[in-house]
Order: C-alpha cells, then sequence, then structure tokens
C-alpha cells in the first residue's frame, strides 16, 4: 500500500501545502522553520494493527508511522460527538469553555478565529491549506486557510440496495476509487505537497 492508497483510505484528510518533499524534520525557504503535515482521521479509534487491539485490520502505513514516532495509548477525546471535539481540536478549548457541546451548535461565535490552529500557524509566517472534514460539516471557518477545498466535487455514489444500518449509514460500493470524495480530496493534498513554497508549511 502506497502514500496515496492510505491517504485515500482515510476518513478525512488534513493537510498544509509543501515547500518542496515532506521529510521529517526539513524546513522551508531557510527558515529553520519545520514544515507541518497534519492527518486527521475520524472515528478511527484502535482500528489500527499496531495498538494490538483488531489483528484483522491490516494499516501498514499507520503501523510503519506509528514506529517511527509516539504512540498514546490513553489518549481521549474532548467530547463524544464530532462538532464539540472538532472546536476542541483544532482551537485547543475543551467544550467547557467554548460551550459548545453538540452537533447542532455553530462554534464559530464560541472561538475566535485568531484562536485556532490554522490562525496560529498563518500568524507564523506559514502557509496555510486544508482539506477535508474539519471542524463538523457546515460550520467551516475557510478564512482561517489560505487555501481549503471543501468537499472534492460531487457527492459520493450511493451504494444499491441496503446501505447499512444506524444514523451512520454504510455499504460497498461499486465504483472506481475516483469516484469518491476523499479520492478527489486526497488527490488534491498530494498536488499541494509537490507544489514549492517560500514559506514553510503548517496548519491543519
Amino acid at each position: 500500500m502506497n502514500r496515496r492508497t492510505f491517504t485515500q483510505n482515510s476518513a478525512a484528510a488534513a493537510m498544509a501545502t509543501a515547500a518542496g518533499r515532506m521529510n521529517a524534520g526539513q524546513t522551508a525557504g531557510g527558515t529553520g522553520r519545520p514544515n507541518v503535515l497534519f492527518i486527521a482521521l475520524d472515528d478511527l479509534n484502535h482500528w489500527v494493527r499496531h495498538l494490538g487491539r483488531n489483528p484483522q485490520v491490516i494499516t501498514p502505513n499507520l503501523d510503519r508511522l506509528a514506529r517511527r514516532g509516539t504512540t498514546f495509548t490513553r489518549a481521549y477525546c474532548a467530547a463524544p460527538v464530532c462538532n464539540p471535539s472538532w472546536a476542541a481540536v483544532m482551537s485547543g478549548l475543551r467544550p467547557a469553555t467554548t460551550g459548545c457541546y453538540d452537533n447542532a451548535t455553530d462554534w464559530r461565535p464560541l472561538v475566535s478565529e485568531e484562536l485556532t490552529m490554522p490562525s496560529q500557524f498563518r500568524r507564523h509566517g506559514y502557509f496555510v491549506a486544508g482539506a477535508g472534514k474539519l471542524y463538523h460539516g457546515g460550520f467551516d471557518r475557510d478564512s482561517a486557510f489560505d487555501e481549503y477545498m471543501k468537499r472534492g466535487g460531487g457527492p459520493d455514489p450511493k451504494p444499491k440496495g441496503s446501505d447499512g444500518v444506524g444514523g451512520i449509514k454504510f455499504a460497498l460500493l461499486d465504483c472506481r476509487d475516483d469516484d469518491l470524495v476523499d479520492y478527489r480530496i486526497t488527490d488534491w493534498c498530494i498536488s499541494q505537497l509537490q507544489r514549492k513554497q517560500p514559506k514553510p508549511f503548517g496548519g491543519s
């Protein structure tokens, strides 16, 4: 499995554009500051092989990444639903501080733009681009990024017959990889990473 395949299978990818190749410890534009790539995976939980909980899962690239870094085995989400968790990750503020506790609350009036991760990177001279599900759908803040790709075109194809169970639908799809939103987002991210920038890249 190559880098593209791994990222295509991610629930969401958040990225910051590159100045040259992305290597560990690389700096950009002679600034001495490292480039930063932040990949967020929604609802991943312990469904990666290196954690030893689900050996049936095949995640070679995540396992290799884990061997190169540090794995936190006692990490917790700020809230059990998407919106307040995303707001907390991207701002560093807990729901008890922001007042954002559910998916229906617009977090943007509660958290000023200058406090978010992308804004911090931009303030310190980084070029910041993002893609995929950052924050919660409907409450995006594109103005915090230099470039941002939301959905990558039209919606995903629908499965034939049953589309799964419960509030989160899932089912097999008979389509090409490039028919999927995740694929198009990944393709855009790769093109951004291949661009040369005079500034270091960073953000979410």
